[in-house]
């Protein structure tokens, strides 16, 4: 496969307020990076995420949630692969996927994002906020910070692509931050059996050229190897000054707003982010996508993300163990068991399947 090391700086946000406040002070960005600890803290959401190091085989079926935001995109599942479809119709196109997604309060007349309003730091009434489920990946160490799947590519012209993290406060990297791939391999055609048509990319989001704490040696012989395929340089900052969830403000600010690198909660993937000609079309099939550093951390690898569809704690499998404080029983997609166990269950035994677990912890379903 073709590698290599592409460096940009720089990173990006969202920025809008809620529907219930109806001024904003002229000073409001002055006084925002006057006192930036405090007016970020009101942009705060109610996280009850699952907060992990990592995730690994993302797919609809365990829980990561695909959005196709714009027209040129059709997104399908084929087992574990995305299939991604790309017509391009203008710039800057894109869809998203997301290991959390938002619940909504079933009592509010209308609902917000944040638990205070981020512009007077007051709180809502009724508490009427959406609450954020699923999990969240913690990038504070550079080193844990990467993306990295498995690719098919097809199509008419050189195939880039854009990839921007999001986290919970809404915030992207996006405008100078992003990291573009410089081409992709393409194959004739798509093999899904031929493991060797599988082409690996791997991202990090972070500049192992400036390195003062040495939190990326671990990764150095990867890096020199070229086995990063793109590499984004600066902290993790918003460099759009937009936000996520409603009304844009009149003046942006010139200073960075800082994403949360300790809850990453989605990616956000442009085709052809550079230069490509309108109608051209494009095709990429995705599969064993990961989120966290898997190449020289064993526990960034441990933990398997799996959709809960019931109960309130999360299930967690590490080295294809299910652990609980309680029983464990193994469900197959008839409702028959075919496995239980106390406190600790071993299932990489097990035959490919959908399967479901049930814990004290809560139930979930998982495919092998």
């Amino acid at each position: 496969m073709k590698r290599g090391v592409s460096l940009i700086a720089g990173i990006c946000l969202t920025l809008g307020v809620s529907a219930q406040q109806t001024t904003i002070p002229a000073t409001y960005w002055k006084e925002f990076e006057a006192n930036y600890e405090q007016y970020d803290s009101w942009w705060e959401v109610d996280d009850q995420t699952t907060n992990v190091k990592g995730l690994t085989g993302l797919t609809p079926k365990n829980g990561m949630k695909v959005e196709d935001k714009d027209a040129g995109y059709s997104i399908e599942t084929d087992g574990d692969v995305f299939h991604v479809r790309y017509e391009k119709t203008r710039s800057y196109e894109k869809f998203g996927m997301s290991w959390m997604e938002w619940a909504y309060p079933a009592n509010c007349a209308s609902d917000n994002w944040q638990l205070v309003n981020p512009i007077t730091g007051e709180e809502w009434a009724d508490g009427c906020h959406r609450t954020a489920k699923g999990n969240s990946v913690d990038f504070s160490d550079p080193a844990n910070r990467l993306i990295s799947f498995k690719y098919q590519a097809l199509g008419d012209a050189s195939i880039n692509l854009r990839v921007d993290l999001w986290d919970i406060k809404g915030r992207k990297t996006t405008k100078e931050g992003y990291i573009c791939t410089d081409g992709l391999e393409k194959v004739s055609s798509y093999a899904p059996r031929d493991e060797k048509a599988w082409n690996e990319c791997i991202l990090l989001y972070a500049d192992p050229d400036n390195d003062p704490d040495g939190a990326l040696d671990e990764l150095q012989d990867y890096i020199f190897d070229g086995y990063i395929y793109g590499t984004c340089s600066g902290i993790l900052e918003d460099g759009n000054n937009t936000w996520w969830n409603g009304i844009q403000f009149d003046a942006q600010p010139t200073f960075g707003l800082k994403l949360d690198p300790s809850r990453i909660i989605g990616i956000e993937v442009y085709i052809n982010c550079d230069v490509s000609t309108k109608g051209q079309v494009s095709e990429i099939y995705i599969k064993d996508l990961t989120v966290g550093n898997t190449l020289t951390r064993d526990d960034a690898s441990e933990f398997t993300a799996i959709e809960t569809i019931a109960g309130e704690g999360s299930v967690e499998i590490v080295n294809g163990v299910v652990y609980s404080e309680g029983r464990i029983v193994i469900l197959d997609i008839l409702g028959q068991t075919v496995k239980s166990a106390k406190e600790e269950l071993n299932i990489s035994d097990l035959p490919a399947g959908v399967y479901f677990v049930q814990t004290a912890e809560g139930t979930a379903k998982f495919v092998k």
